[in-house]
């Protein structure tokens, strides 16, 4: 079953999450995100959170896992959101991403509205998808 939610390191790991949230495929797969269930579990105990809850633990986890070269992808009602550590590193792989879910998967279409927003360096653009694969 496709879904509109994924996981992307690279051209060859596009992951679609499968119906479920980005931070329950964190928790059911540490490992992939260069981390360890430990790791997870710590920063749920850190924040005093009951794991798979979806408050600061989930954000912290999240931006690790950008930092590890992953980028969270989520269709919303009228736009897609892309995250990521930094622009710079990362947008060849956006672009990648962006050019097959409009192309291959036709998830996407080149009308669709992109919010881009980096963690580590503020990088935040929204832009139509069309003019995307266009100016990038």
């Amino acid at each position: 079953m496709s879904t509109t939610a994924y996981w992307v390191k690279s051209n060859h790991q596009m992951v679609d999450v499968g119906g479920q949230s980005h931070i329950f495929y964190i928790i059911q797969n540490p490992t992939l995100f260069g981390l360890s269930k430990d790791d997870v579990e710590t920063c749920y105990k850190k924040h005093n959170e009951k794991l798979y809850l979806e408050g600061k633990a989930r954000v912290e986890l999240i931006k690790r896992a950008t930092q590890s070269g992953w980028i969270r992808v989520r269709k919303y009602n009228k736009y897609w959101s892309i995250q990521f550590d930094q622009y710079k590193k990362r947008k060849a792989v956006i672009h990648y991403f962006v050019k097959w879910a409009v192309s291959e998967k036709k998830v996407m279409s080149q009308y669709d509205p992109l919010v881009l927003v980096g963690f580590d360096d503020n990088y935040c653009e929204s832009i139509e998808t069309k003019t995307f694969l266009k100016t990038r």
